[in-house]
């Protein structure tokens, strides 16, 4: 979930798809952290619409994000001063929600009015508080040796390098229970970026009906993967998402497939939308806010338990409840987004050192003054 300024005249059919991707992961998480397992109902038609609809699309979402990120990085010269800059950008955010949730945890669970609590919220990018921005971070980090590295391997090798990258984490993950796991770490964005750079520097672009098809097909290999692993582990439900998960990882074949294909799609969309493009701005903070884990308790483990409809109303009732949460809970935490967004020019932009040690001051008061409170 790349962040990075946007110019007034970026193209917005891509800052759609970055909404539209965040939409999805926002979905997902409803789903996967709820109260209620999803995964270890009954089959029925309830569970088998949520998992197709939201389950899978969120690691869709997932890949979409870093693809948008990486396409972009991948033909700017590479600069560690300019790595550096991106990293603050991701910083300064994580710091700002983390102090902000921060507090309010620490005020409404005494029991995380600990010294560990406290590193945790001062230091979020260390302590790995949000898995993506943690191994984003990294990964920006090596990028200019990356590039600077694929491009002095040349094209034969750089190819065998994605063809051995292939095997490793697109046929091998294909076995159930495999310990070649990339998925929540830096790994994951290195060989998804070794694919896009070959793909950019040495490939013919994919006609549209390429794209199509590469799309629709694993839709389609999905939606019958779903439906077999569902039957087959009736009775065995603490197997369904380990067997999902075959095929449907952040970074298997069918899910870097499906979203670059939708990925190509969109960047045939050429218009331009201040709307747009101001909303793909917040995105990033949608996942820091919905992802943390005091935040994450509350709204799905809490506030929109899907326990309370899911044996009351129809599939499609269930679908529309959950697809209306997710969408509310997207627009109210992209209006905190740009509260913070206006804070930050009012203060941070203006003067950047000055700003980030005022902030750093001024949060770091009011933590302690919580932890004061403690007794």
């Amino acid at each position: 979930m790349g962040v990075k300024k946007r110019s007034k005249n970026r193209e917005s059919g891509i800052e759609l798809l970055r909404i539209i991707a965040m939409l999805l992961i926002v979905l997902h998480h409803e789903v996967i952290h709820n109260a209620l397992p999803v995964l270890d109902q009954e089959l029925s038609v309830r569970k088998l619409t949520l998992q197709l609809f939201y389950f899978t699309p969120g690691k869709v979402g997932i890949a979409l994000f870093f693809i948008i990120s990486a396409w972009f990085i991948v033909d700017k010269m590479p600069s560690f001063r300019l790595s550096c800059q991106k990293v603050w950008i991701l910083e300064r955010e994580l710091l700002f929600w983390s102090l902000c949730l921060g507090a309010v945890t620490l005020y409404k669970v005494p029991e995380e009015r600990t010294i560990e609590s406290l590193w945790k919220i001062l230091f979020p990018l260390s302590r790995n508080t949000w898995w993506y921005a943690t191994s984003y971070a990294i990964f920006l980090f090596l990028s200019p040796f990356l590039v600077c590295g694929l491009r002095a391997l040349g094209k034969k090798y750089h190819g065998q390098c994605c063809l051995a990258m292939g095997f490793l984490w697109g046929v091998l993950t294909l076995i159930p229970n495999s310990n070649l796991e990339i998925s929540l770490n830096s790994m994951g964005f290195i060989y998804v970026f070794v694919l896009i750079a070959y793909y950019k520097w040495y490939m013919r672009p994919f006609q549209t009906d390429t794209a199509w098809k590469m799309f629709l097909i694993s839709i389609v290999v999905i939606f019958l993967w779903n439906v077999i692993v569902s039957f087959a582990t009736v009775g065995h439900s603490d197997r369904i998402y380990e067997y999902l998960l075959c095929l449907e990882r952040e970074w298997s074949v069918l899910s870097l497939a499906l979203s670059f294909g939708l990925f190509l799609l969109f960047c045939r969309l050429h218009f331009q939308s201040r709307i747009v493009n101001s909303c793909a701005a917040s995105t990033f903070g949608i996942y820091l806010i919905t992802e943390h884990y005091y935040v994450r308790g509350i709204l799905w483990q809490q506030w929109f338990n899907l326990s309370n409809w899911y044996n009351t109303y129809s599939a499609p009732v269930i679908l529309l409840i959950v697809f209306i949460i997710g969408i509310a809970v997207f627009v109210v935490t992209l209006i905190l987004d740009k509260v913070r967004a206006l804070l930050f020019k009012l203060t941070i932009d203006r003067n950047k050192v000055i700003g980030l040690m005022s902030f750093w001051g001024c949060s770091l008061n009011g933590v302690f003054t919580i932890l004061k409170d403690k007794n």
